[in-house]
């Protein structure tokens, strides 16, 4: 029996605080966490200019083949990265659009924290002092 076309209203941001769910809040927090190490997306950054088998990614990147290997498999099971074997070959390639999309986004905003606040990379942006002294502690 054929389906019913879905009366569900396609999602945007203001549907987005609505269907994120626990579970949605658990697999995202999973995601960043692998996304969160300066090697992986190093790798990443190689892949988004191509195909690219293991040697290359680790000259590109400076790491070691096995570090890169280790990298990639943490990558594979958060579906960042996919991969094909062609004869005694490995090729890692982008698994989806949405992945140099988040890239893109999160480079953009750091950009743009730059830009706004003037800090160099590691540290506070230049705020004004605040307004009261904090009460002292006395040992």
């Amino acid at each position: 029996m054929p389906r019913k076309p879905s009366s569900a209203k396609p999602q945007n941001s203001s549907d987005f605080s609505s269907t994120f769910t626990p579970r949605h809040l658990s697999e995202a927090a999973r995601l960043f966490s692998i996304l969160a190490d300066e090697s992986r997306l190093s790798i990443l950054k190689s892949l988004m200019q191509g195909e690219k088998p293991v040697g290359q990614l680790a000259a590109e990147c400076n790491l070691s083949q096995a570090n890169v290997s280790k990298h990639l498999a943490v990558l594979l099971s958060g579906r960042f990265v996919g991969r094909r074997k062609y004869r005694n070959f490995v090729f890692y390639k982008i698994a989806d659009p949405c992945v140099q999309k988040l890239c893109e986004l999160m480079c953009s905003k750091i950009d743009n924290d730059f830009r706004t606040w003037e800090y160099p990379l590691h540290s506070t942006p230049n705020r004004p002092p605040p307004t009261e002294q904090p009460p002292k502690k006395y040992s």
